[in-house]
């Protein structure tokens, strides 16, 4: 999962996350920022309690600058890797489990026994979900795009799901 934000919050904000089936349990995949003592920073956090794996990782980047930030999330086998601005700051191993049919909520922290809360504030852009484990020269490619917030339908972006959005 790819998108680029912009942001000053300083509260724990969803930018997204994915997972609690209707079974109600705690398996999740998360990607947010100013989360417990990690402020300022980016954390991607895997949990699927059935298949009994999870894993951590913290940008050193400070991401809530007021700057355009590119976030990359890539899960590769039992590995799970964070790039910031096109560089790998972080990664975790030991993950296992999947979380196929699972809701995927945008901008909030979400469950069925529980409000939404940790809403994003900010900007964001060029959302992408990749069926594959992205390699580090992609993320470096992806990040040097640059983000543009416009395209057209008519060109092959097949992987876009939202564009320019400010929550």
């Amino acid at each position: 999962v790819s998108t680029w934000i912009k942001t000053t919050s300083t509260q724990n904000d969803t930018i997204w996350l994915k997972g609690y089936g209707g079974s109600g349990g705690d398996s999740l995949f998360t990607m947010e920022i100013n989360n417990g003592s990690d402020a300022n920073k980016a954390r991607l956090f895997w949990r699927n309690s059935a298949a009994g794996g999870s894993g951590t990782c913290i940008s050193t980047t400070s991401v809530n600058d007021g700057n355009w930030h590119h976030l990359l999330a890539v899960r590769d086998g039992s590995t799970l890797k964070l790039y910031i601005d096109g560089s790998l700051e972080d990664t975790a191993t030991g993950l296992s489990g999947d979380f196929t049919g699972h809701l995927f909520y945008l901008g909030k922290w979400d469950h069925q026994s529980h409000s939404a809360q940790n809403f994003y504030t900010g900007d964001m852009d060029e959302l992408k979900v990749w069926d594959r484990a992205l390699p580090a020269d992609e993320a470096t490619y992806l990040y040097n795009q640059g983000h543009d917030g416009t395209f057209t339908l008519t060109e092959d972006r097949t992987s876009y799901y939202l564009s320019l959005i400010h929550i």
